[in-house]
Parts: C-alpha cells; sequence; structure tokens
C-alpha cells in the first residue's frame, strides 16, 4: 500500500503522433507491469483499447496507467494529442500534480506543444519535456533544444541529451550526476563533444537552482559547488515552483532513456501534497490532507460494456469501498461498492484508495464529472470541471420520426462521458 508521498500523478501531453502512448507502454513494460511491448500499428497498446482508437489508430480518451517503480507509484494520465478531445486533457489537469510534454527529435514544436504548454501553464502545473523518437532518420536533438529554449525560457534545462555519433544515438548523459550509459544500461566514456555540452547544461542547471535559495544563490556567486543533497533539493524545488523546466529525451521502441526519466520523475516530480490544492467551489482552495475525513473527485467518466466506471482522485483520507459517502451535488448518498486502481482496460480490484491516488468505481448511476463525494456533514464541494468553448456546432435530426427520444437519451450518454460537449 502506497501513501500519498510515494505517489507522482503525471499527465502526458502534446501533439498527436508525439510518441505519448509509446512512451507509457514503454515505462509499462520495462517495470514489468506487462509481458509484451504493444505498438500502435499492431492495435495492442494498453492505453489503446477502445476499438476506435484501434481502428483510428491514435488515442480518444485519457488512459490511467499505474506505474510502480523504485517504490513509488507513478500514474500515468495518457491525454490524446488530437484536439477534439480537448476535454479529455481539461479533465486530467485536474488530478495531476505535473505534467510532461511529449514532442520527437524529427517534428520538434508543434501546436500540440504549444497547447500543452499553455495548459500547464494555466493550471500552475510544473511542466517537463520530453523529446522522443531519437532514433529517426534526421533526429536532431540538440536543434529541438534549442527550439524549446529560444521559445520558452531560461528554465528549459536538460537533465539527459544524447550522445550521437553520425545519426546513430550510441547513449545517454545524465546531467546531474554527469555520467554516461549506452542503451543497454553499461557505462561509457563521454566523447569531447558531449563533455562540452554537459558543462554548458550543468551551468544553466546549477543556475536554475541557485534561484531557489538566497544561500544557494550566494554559493552560486561564490562558485562553491552544490552537494547533491542541496543540487537535488533545488531542483525539487524549482521544477515545482515554474522556474525550472527539465527536458529528457530517448527512444520508446528501444527503451532507450525510459528508466532514466523514471528515476528522475521519481526523484523530482511532485507528490501530490506538494502539489497545487484543488479549487473549491466558493473560489477558495483546499490541500490534500492525509488525516482528514475521506474525500474524492470524480474527474472521468467511462461507459462500457458492462456499465459506468467513475474515475477518481481521493483529496482527503483514506477512501474503502465500504464507505457511504453524500454527493455534495445532489445530496445523494452513495454506497461505493466495487473499487479500483484502473491499469487501461484491465481494472485490479482493491479495498482502499489512499489519499493523492487514482481509482475507478463502478456503477454509481448518478455521479457525474466534476462531482465530489465525502461524509455528511464533513465535505467541502471542488470546483467542478470547465471546458473551452466549443469551436463548432452541429444540429442532429431524427432519420425516422418518432425516434428523438432514443437519439436524445444517447445524446445525454454520450455527455457523461464527453462533458466538453
Amino acid at each position: 500500500m502506497y501513501t500519498a508521498k510515494d505517489i507522482r500523478n503525471i499527465c502526458l501531453l502534446g501533439h498527436g503522433g508525439d510518441g505519448k502512448s509509446a512512451l507509457a507502454e514503454s515505462m509499462l513494460f520495462l517495470t514489468k507491469a506487462i509481458d509484451r511491448l504493444g505498438k500502435r500499428t499492431d492495435g495492442n497498446t494498453t492505453s489503446d483499447f477502445d476499438p476506435e482508437e484501434i481502428k483510428r489508430g491514435y488515442s480518444i480518451s485519457t488512459a490511467v496507467l499505474p506505474v510502480e517503480y523504485n517504490k513509488c507509484k507513478l500514474n500515468i494520465l495518457d491525454n490524446p494529442g488530437y484536439f477534439a478531445f480537448s476535454g479529455e486533457v481539461a479533465q486530467s489537469l485536474r488530478v495531476a500534480d505535473a505534467g510532461l510534454i511529449c514532442l520527437t527529435a524529427k517534428g520538434g514544436i508543434a501546436v500540440g506543444t504549444e497547447k500543452g504548454w499553455d495548459a500547464l501553464a494555466g493550471a500552475g502545473l510544473p511542466a517537463m519535456f520530453y523529446i522522443s523518437k531519437l532514433d529517426e532518420e534526421h533526429a536532431d536533438f540538440f536543434q529541438v533544444y534549442d527550439a524549446l529554449h529560444d521559445t520558452y525560457v531560461q528554465g528549459v534545462v536538460p537533465l539527459t541529451f544524447p550522445i550521437v555519433s553520425g545519426e546513430k544515438v550510441l547513449g545517454l548523459v545524465d546531467v546531474v550526476s554527469g555520467t554516461a550509459t549506452k542503451a543497454d544500461g553499461s557505462k561509457m566514456e563521454l566523447p569531447g563533444d558531449a563533455a562540452d555540452h554537459l558543462e554548458l547544461y550543468q551551468h544553466a542547471l546549477n543556475e536554475a537552482v541557485a534561484e531557489t535559495s538566497e544561500e544557494l544563490m550566494e554559493k552560486f556567486f561564490m562558485e562553491e559547488p552544490f552537494t547533491p543533497e542541496e543540487l537535488n533539493a533545488g531542483i525539487r524545488a524549482a521544477i515545482n515552483s515554474r522556474s525550472l523546466f527539465p527536458v529528457f529525451c530517448g527512444c520508446s521502441m528501444t527503451g532507450l532513456g525510459t528508466l532514466n526519466l523514471l528515476d528522475n520523475l521519481v526523484k523530482y516530480a511532485p507528490n501530490p501534497l506538494e502539489g497545487k490544492p484543488m479549487p473549491t467551489a466558493e473560489g477558495g482552495e483546499i490541500a490534500l490532507d492525509q488525516k482528514g475525513a475521506p474525500m474524492l473527485f470524480v474527474f472521468k467518466t467511462l461507459i462500457d460494456q458492462y456499465g459506468k466506471n467513475s474515475y477518481f482522485k481521493v483529496i482527503s483520507g483514506d477512501v474503502e469501498d465500504t464507505m457511504s459517502f453524500v454527493n455534495v451535488r445532489t445530496g445523494d448518498a452513495e454506497k461505493l461498492g466495487n473499487m479500483f486502481f484502473p491499469k487501461g482496460k484491465d481494472n485490479a480490484k482493491t479495498s482502499k484508495v489512499c489519499c493523492g491516488d487514482i481509482g475507478v468505481f463502478t456503477k454509481l448511476a448518478s455521479v457525474k464529472n466534476g462531482d465530489t463525494l465525502g461524509m455528511p456533514g464533513k465535505t467541502v464541494q471542488i470546483k467542478g470541471m470547465s471546458y473551452d468553448e466549443p469551436m463548432y456546432k452541429m444540429a442532429i435530426y431524427a432519420k425516422v420520426k418518432g425516434t428523438e427520444d432514443k437519439i436524445a437519451a444517447g445524446l445525454v450518454k454520450l455527455n457523461e462521458e464527453d462533458s466538453s460537449f
């Protein structure tokens, strides 16, 4: 059983086709959560399990994927990259504690990159970048990094970068430790040009860390090296305060860089207790409280052939499947019943979900996206969902007279899943 300090809720953002689902698949495979690496072209990735997603070859709905690594649980929220499904992104941002924006080493900054950056800035969440597909022809990590640095802010700094010979990637350099590893994980010597890049990026990283406190700033100007403890604490603080935007890289198909990324997310991404407080309906804020009265927030609904699935994040206390809650919006009592940890289409039964973690209920018929559930008289209503104004309008008419009621019922059911229309 994990506690809030051992959890990382990370949402994946970026343009369609820029490697979000492949990265999530690589994380699951290398941590042995799945026994084979799925591919979108084969229609067997963990996150894209809906028949429409398999047919079309892209994500339509946010998938929640738990990755257990180094005594931590990372809830990876793999979001669609196409803008017709921006409502899914808005929902995941309400429960994420940080965002990882994916872009390719060949394509660089796309519209989806910019929208991901704007979404995280609007939500006040820490932002990180992952440059994917290093093995593609004409891939250029350094060109893409320079574009990120020039487009956004000075705090965009690599924590990993590739060692390249011609167009072949030989390994990765970890900027914090200064060590280089091959794709198989074995150590390698730093080539001359990589040593130059390392010196440049370490200086930029130290400068970002120095800005987190007066003591570190003084050491930086005195050219005194930071201790490992000071450096790690400074990186965490700078990421959480949005003054440092780390850049990672890798190749999901070969696994290059994936475990390094997980190491860094565990070390530096905020846990739910360090994350941004939730806004309340009255205009205030409520911080996560492990010792408070049990309370949860429903952020996503998925309806399948077995019924309704309500995805939630625990805001206060621990939630157990034997509890009875009240829905603050309706005033109705809800017996919780069947409770699971989501993993794509496969849910793992559980009797308890701790504060800060993400779970899913089945068959709570009256619960909708944006609802707050908690103990009677001890629950503050969390602010409901808000979505961008729709950009497209369409009217639907019955082809056969007298079937209007069936169409209306179908639209109501669709709207439970996609509240953005």
